[in-house]
């Protein structure tokens, strides 16, 4: 007898999980999703970062350096040539995020510079690139954010 009681309570435990199921997807359905746009600025400032070597054959870094952005861009970073990271000081940056990192290839963006960010001129930052061979290269670079 409890066999078929447990039982019972197993199937109405499920039908209750599957009534709840199907009412989520069916009110999913209906609800309109805005699209996304595939850059969600028209000004990105593009920030192009390329491994070269110097004169000694040692890889460095080349980039735009200082980038300067108004208050309505944001920054899109690349690299195509290896796994790239930036990383601003968590006190000392002008956006929400403080690290941005991206595969090789790919980009990162920095979103519009945060309105309460702290009040400095310039913001510094550390650039690491990590090339397919497995080099770490670094270089330090600057953001300036003006108000117009």
């Amino acid at each position: 007898m409890t066999f078929y009681l447990i039982l019972l309570l197993i199937l109405l435990i499920g039908a209750s999980v599957l009534a709840f199921v199907y009412y989520y997807l069916s009110r999913r359905k209906n609800m309109e999703i805005p699209k996304q746009p595939d850059q969600p600025y028209d000004n990105n400032f593009i920030a192009r970062i390329t491994v070269a070597k110097d004169s000694q054959g040692r890889p460095i870094l080349k980039f735009p350096n200082p980038i300067t952005i108004n208050p309505n861009q944001q920054i899109e970073w690349r690299s195509p040539d290896g796994q790239l990271e930036i990383r601003f000081s968590p006190r000392a940056t002008p956006f929400v995020g403080a690290s941005f990192a991206t595969g090789k290839g790919g980009a990162s963006f920095s979103g519009k510079p945060f309105e309460k960010r702290p009040p400095l001129t310039s913001y510094p930052y550390t650039i690491f690139v990590t090339t397919s061979l497995g080099y770490l290269v670094t270089a330090q670079a600057e953001v300036r954010v003006t108000d117009k």
